[in-house]
């Protein structure tokens, strides 16, 4: 199960914010599954940035596009 943090959780700020960035999770993407680790969450968009593993880059992925294996 992904964690997400509490909506009071500063996510700037707060080192209880930081456990739940660092989480590494699948993203379904349509050109095939990546993964790669949290970096920031947006509530209001429902959104997640995921940095990717294998390239670096950083991307703004909905948040039932993640995924964790058991």
């Amino acid at each position: 199960m992904i964690r997400r943090p509490p909506r009071s959780t500063p996510l700037y700020s707060s080192a209880a914010s930081d456990v739940y960035k660092r989480q590494r999770v699948g993203v379904e993407d349509e050109d095939g599954d990546w993964y790669g680790e949290v970096v920031e969450f947006d509530d209001e968009a429902d959104t997640v940035i995921v940095k990717r593993e294998d390239v670096g880059d950083e991307y703004e992925v909905e948040w039932d596009a993640l995924f964790q294996d058991d």
